[in-house]
């Protein structure tokens, strides 16, 4: 597995590429994505990016239906680890709770087992699906994308197309929707 080192307020952490794991579990690397135009370009699939299934916080499976109803769909990669992530889970749950008659989220976590990601979704009350970490699709979205550091959320159109890059900045992302 390829490594990346990024530097972080002066730290050096050293970073799966497709793991999205630290050598220290109480900080949280981050790094500018920068996706290839290639991937600006394509469009998500929903069928094959979720073929192995979307889960409640519960690990129940979920209708892929329920998302493909909205006109936005957003992905959100964070872990329980992460300081930032956790300081912006509340400020997305609340945009969620304003906006979730136009867009879904689906939590791709990076915690180190799927349990735990059920466990950081009921803990912090997200009121979105998630979808398998360790699959096969989830590792080529991070891939495609660039995905080197969390918290991170990007925002597509039903369709698939990326809509916002940086969808941490909420107000980029209430203006591209025409959200609250």
């Amino acid at each position: 597995m390829e490594i990346k080192k990024i530097v972080v307020a002066s730290i050096v952490f050293c970073v799966a590429a497709l793991g999205m794991e630290i050598s220290a579990a109480s900080a949280c690397a981050t790094e500018e994505i920068n996706p290839s135009l290639a991937a600006k370009k394509s469009k998500e699939k929903w069928d094959e990016l979720f073929k192995a299934g979307l889960f409640t916080a519960d690990g129940e499976k979920a209708s892929l239906a329920d998302l493909k109803k909205k006109k936005y769909v957003g992905i959100y990669c964070s872990a329980s680890w992460c300081g930032p992530c956790v300081l912006f889970t509340p400020k997305l749950i609340e945009f969620y709770n304003a906006n979730s008659s136009k867009i879904e989220i689906v939590l791709l976590g990076a915690d180190k087992t799927q349990k735990a990601t059920f466990d950081y979704m009921k803990a912090h009350k997200m009121p979105w699906l998630a979808m398998d970490k360790a699959s096969p699709e989830a590792r080529g979205y991070l891939s495609r994308h660039g995905i080197r550091g969390i918290p991170n959320f990007m925002v597509f159109d039903k369709a698939g197309k990326l809509v916002v890059e940086n969808g941490t900045d909420l107000a980029a992302v209430r203006k591209a929707i025409g959200g609250k």
